[in-house]
């Protein structure tokens, strides 16, 4: 599209365009074409060549796709949230109820509900550069993602206070009647201690503590990762504690039963953010961190078991749970120093 001015030269009206494709004549180079044209054009104008076009179109359909990619996986476990949840009420139709947290059916709730938060967590990783909340809204979505993981574990948290109340009151503790009738139905005993102590801890004493080194510091560590920021793992662990401190005085005037807290969690934070600040190779990091986060981790159990509260631990699972975490480091450190791949 061309008009001419007063003097008859040729001007290019460019209102009406968004882009043009400009070709060069045999042997011209891209700086001299560039060069020629920028002098025709509206300062605003952006000249590329062809290239660096195609770079551009290229890097504008990555980001689409791993926005796209980000939200199916949130869609996935959304999905599989939806789709558990008449899974369960069948389970429960044809077994009938199960008064536990770490029930088959109840964990395909706690997974839909992590990957959705995962991938909303990958998808304000990817695409929130330079945006001054960045940092805080990736550590609030790990916050959330760290409460879902520690869900199943406040089973025993609020059993080994049910199991006191019934010490201080026998035959009267916290739970409902009907409740302390359909547990002991299940064991096909009377209402006693030995029903309320099957209903309030269903698993056995090795869980609670394995689950938090194997899961909630595996958690802590990638959120670290995530992050970047040097104390990410501690002020999450810090937070979480601190909500459920809040969360205690609370129930209690509204007369609902209480949990143990669990602080031993700051132990095994604290010692994964030294850990990632030393900035060992990848190997070693993995194997002398599993080791201390679960000293830590078991250490914190023994001691808050003593000075407060908290649920029966299997100590000979130490060296399990160390094990698995030690595996889970070296897998997650593997991918990101020798293959250059963060999962979050």
């Amino acid at each position: 599209m061309q008009k001419c001015d007063a003097s008859g030269a040729p001007r290019i009206a460019f209102e009406r365009l968004d882009e043009i494709a400009v070709a060069a004549k045999p042997n011209v180079p891209d700086a001299q074409l560039i060069a020629e044209i920028q002098q025709i054009l509206p300062p605003n104008a952006q000249v590329r060549t062809g290239s660096e076009q195609a770079a551009s179109d290229a890097a504008d359909t990555n980001e689409f796709i791993s926005f796209l990619r980000a939200f199916l996986l949130a869609f996935g476990g959304i999905a599989l949230f939806v789709g558990s949840a008449p899974v369960d009420v069948i389970n429960h139709r044809i077994n009938g109820l199960d008064i536990t947290a770490w029930s088959i059916t109840h964990f395909g709730l706690y997974i839909g509900t992590g990957i959705a938060i995962a991938g909303a967590i990958r998808g304000w990783r990817l695409h929130s550069s330079g945006l001054s909340s960045r940092s805080f809204m990736l550590g609030a979505l790990w916050f959330f993602f760290l409460e879902n993981v520690l869900f199943p574990n406040q089973h025993q948290e609020y059993g080994v206070k049910e199991i006191a109340s019934w010490d201080r009151n026998p035959g009267k503790p916290y739970a409902e009647g009907e409740l302390l009738e359909f547990a002991a139905q299940q064991i096909g005993k009377p209402v006693s201690r030995d029903s309320l102590v099957h209903f309030s801890l269903p698993v056995p004493p090795w869980v609670y503590p394995l689950w938090i080194v194997a899961a909630a510091m595996l958690t802590l560590l990638i959120a670290r990762r995530s992050v970047g920021l040097r104390w990410t793992a501690t002020t999450l662990a810090l937070a979480y504690v601190a909500w459920r401190c809040v969360l205690w005085p609370l129930l209690a005037v509204a007369d609902f039963p209480t949990s143990a807290v669990p602080f031993l969690l700051l132990a095994g934070a604290l010692v994964i953010d030294v850990i990632c600040l030393i900035g060992l190779p990848w190997l070693a990091e993995a194997a002398i961190g599993a080791v201390l986060v679960t000293g830590a981790v078991y250490l914190g159990g023994y001691v808050q078991s003593y000075a407060l509260v908290a649920p029966p631990i299997g100590y000979w699972s130490a060296p399990v749970a160390a094990t698995i975490l030690f595996a889970c480091w070296a897998f997650v450190g593997a991918l990101r120093t020798r293959l250059h791949i963060e999962l979050f």
